[in-house]
C-alpha cells in the first residue's frame, strides 16, 4: 500500500499507555483521531464510545412517509444493525410484525392498513429508548481456569431464539456475550418442535462461540458449558435411547453432533433470559432488565 493512502488511515485507542507513546511522537499523532469523552465512533459495525469503552445505539431522526408499506418497512429494519444480539428482544417485535405482513400476503408498495402504520409508528418511535443502553465492551474474565459459559433457549408460537452468557467464577460477574433470534414457521408448528428448533440454535450458537473464543486462547471445556432450557420434552428428547420421528431424530442428532447430552438442564421459564426473545419486550424496559444482560442470579 502506498504511503499516500496509509496518510488517510485514521485510528483511535482508549489505552493510556497507548496515547501516552502516541503524544511523544507528532508524527503518528496526527493520524488519530480526535474523540471527546461524550463522543462515539464506528467500529466492527457497532457504535463505540472509547471514554466509557462502551458498545451504545445511536439512531437518525425517522421521518415517515406518507404511506408505510412493506418495503418501507423492510428499509426501516435493516437500518438498526446489532449482529451481536444485544437487542434481539426488542428487535423481535418488528420481525414478527413484519412476518403478519407476508402472511397478509400485502404487495411491496402496497399502503399498510391504517392500525398497522399506527402500530409499527409506534414501535419504531420507541427505538429511540435505545440509546439509553451503555453496554460494556469489555468481557469480564480473567484467565481461561476461571470462564464459564452459560447458555439458554425458548420458544413460542411466534419466535425462538438462543443467548449466551460468560461467568467468571472469581469474580461472579455474568454478562450477555450474544444471543441470536428467528421468527417461528408460518407454518403451523407444535411448541415442542419449537422448543427444539431453539435448542438446536443454541447448540450452533454455543459451538461458534468456543471456536471464538479458542482463537484467543480461551479454552472452553465441555464441562465449563451449561445449557438450559424450560422444556422437559426437548430434555426428554435429547437423552432419550428410543427411535424418535424423522424431524425430531434428525434435529437432536445435530445438537448431539455439537454438545453433549450432560450440559443440558432444566431451567424455570421465570429464569430463563431467552424468554425475553420469543416474548419480546419494550425498548424502554430492555435498559434496566438485570435478566437479559446478566442472567438469572441463582442459575450458578
Amino acid at each position: 500500500m502506498s504511503t499516500e493512502l496509509n496518510k488517510e488511515r485514521k485510528w483511535c485507542s482508549n489505552s493510556e499507555f497507548v496515547l501516552s507513546k502516541m503524544s511523544n511522537s507528532e508524527s503518528q499523532f496526527n493520524y488519530m483521531l480526535s474523540i471527546n469523552d461524550d463522543e462515539t465512533i464506528s467500529a466492527l459495525g457497532l457504535v463505540w464510545q472509547p471514554n466509557l469503552d462502551a458498545f451504545k445505539f445511536i439512531f437518525k431522526p425517522w421521518s415517515q412517509p406518507l404511506q408505510l408499506t412493506k418495503r418501507s418497512l423492510l428499509s426501516d429494519i435493516n437500518r438498526i444493525f446489532d449482529p451481536v444480539g444485544f437487542v434481539s428482544p426488542v428487535l423481535i417485535r418488528g420481525k414478527i410484525f413484519l412476518q403478519q405482513l407476508w402472511a397478509l400476503k400485502l404487495g411491496w408498495d402496497t399502503p399498510l392498513p391504517p392500525e398497522m402504520q399506527q402500530k409499527w409508528s409506534q414501535f419504531y418511535a420507541s427505538l429511540k429508548s435505545l440509546e439509553q443502553l451503555v453496554i460494556p465492551r469489555h468481557v469480564p474474565f480473567s484467565n481461561s481456569e476461571s470462564v464459564r459459559l452459560h447458555g439458554f433457549c425458548d420458544a413460542s408460537q411466534n419466535a425462538y431464539g438462543a443467548c449466551i452468557y460468560i461467568l467468571s467464577t472469581t469474580t461472579g460477574q455474568s454478562q450477555l456475550y450474544c444471543s441470536k433470534s428467528r421468527v417461528a414457521p408460518l407454518k403451523a408448528s407444535t411448541i415442542p418442535r419449537l422448543e427444539l428448533c431453539s435448542a438446536l440454535l443454541l447448540a450452533e450458537l454455543v459451538s461458534m462461540v468456543s471456536k471464538e473464543l479458542e482463537r484467543i486462547s480461551i479454552s472452553c471445556n465441555a464441562e465449563n458449558i451449561t445449557l438450559w432450557t424450560d422444556s422437559s420434552i426437548v430434555l426428554a428428547w435429547i437423552n432419550s435411547n428410543k427411535p424418535l420421528k424423522a424431524y425430531v431424530s434428525n434435529r437432536v442428532a445435530q445438537i448431539l453432533d455439537l454438545t453433549n447430552a450432560t450440559q443440558w438442564r432444566h431451567v424455570p421459564t421465570a429464569s430463563n433470559p431467552a424468554d425475553k426473545i420469543t416474548r419480546g419486550c419494550l425498548a424502554e424496559t430492555l435498559t434496566e432488565n438485570s435478566l437479559w444482560w446478566h442472567g438469572p442470579a441463582s442459575k450458578f
